[in-house]
């Protein structure tokens, strides 16, 4: 009797065990299944979140001639980082400036550099070709040529660009000048246009574009405007857009600018006006408008520049 009751005992001990046993394996496994499920889902979360986007930064880059002589001055904001269809829309748009001549890669600082020496060579050649086929005249002066690409503004929207360009040439009759630009949107490096603008000729915007260059020439009257111009007789009463630079978005409006000869005579300068967007916005295509900064929630920056 005795051997059959520590038999049964023995029994339910080794059935306990194998229960605890079973019980310790089960929750080891549940735990290691929580512990995967919750990385499964921090991972997830992870995938979720937006990339922070890398911030735009610029290098400025400068050749310049040194001494006395012909003289040839280029400065450029290269972009170094940002995001990278941005950065190179910015880096194309920059050579493209300047000829588009140069082949080589733009896809870093050092490439940057490359790219200024080679326009800054290009444009020294072209003043001593220039020189061969006019003797020097020491009581005229030098020949010179200065080209700047800088930021202009930015905002959350967008970014925009500008390019001045100085040029005198020895015993011409007088100094030229030209400036121009580009606005990127920031999303997608695409450069706006005019395309993305309507109606042109209708006389609310006509009305817009006559009363920013009134403004610009110091006038009060259409009568007035129509003497400081000179229009091709295609055009009627009505003045085209600028056909030598984009429209330029800044913080406060959209900009105009025509070149020198575009619709007036050398002495008017380059005329140039903001519309507020306010007043421009019934004439902007649906890419434009989402251009427009988001009524002051938008960080805008803008150089002092012109």
């Amino acid at each position: 009797m005795k051997t059959t009751k520590l038999s049964v005992t023995m029994f339910f001990m080794a059935i306990a065990t194998l229960w605890f046993t079973s019980c310790d394996n089960q929750s080891k496994k549940n735990d290691e299944s929580a512990q995967a499920d919750s990385l499964a889902a921090q991972n997830a979360a992870a995938a979720e979140e937006p990339e922070e986007e890398e911030p735009l930064a610029f290098e400025t880059l400068v050749e310049q001639t040194q001494g006395k002589g012909d003289a040839v001055t280029i400065s450029v904001q290269y972009p170094v980082s940002g995001p990278e269809v941005l950065v190179n829309a910015i880096r194309e748009y920059i050579n493209e400036s300047f000829g588009g001549n140069y082949s080589g890669n733009l896809t870093d600082l050092e490439n940057g550099r490359d790219m200024v020496k080679f326009y800054y060579n290009q444009r020294m050649a072209d003043l001593k070709d220039y020189a061969s086929d006019e003797p020097h005249d020491a009581s005229i002066g030098y020949s010179s040529q200065t080209d700047s690409i800088y930021l202009k503004c930015q905002t959350d929207e967008f970014i925009t660009f500008m390019h001045y360009s100085e040029f005198f040439y020895a015993g011409a009759a007088h100094p030229g000048s030209s400036q121009a630009g580009v606005t990127f949107r920031r999303s997608d490096g695409r450069r706006m246009d005019w395309s993305l603008f309507t109606g042109q000729y209708d006389k609310g915007f006509q009305r817009l574009i006559k009363g920013g260059l009134m403004h610009y020439f110091e006038v009060d009257t259409e009568e007035e405007l129509y003497e400081n111009l000179q229009l091709g007789s295609e055009y009627g009463a009505n003045i085209p857009l600028p056909n030598s630079c984009p429209p330029l978005f800044t913080p406060r409006g959209v900009r105009f600018i025509y070149a020198e000869y575009e619709i007036a005579s050398y002495a008017a300068g380059m005329p140039h006006f903001t519309i507020p967007y306010e007043d421009i916005e019934p004439f902007m295509g649906p890419v434009a408008k989402n251009l427009i900064p988001n009524r002051g929630k938008s960080e805008a920056k803008e150089s002092k520049k012109p």
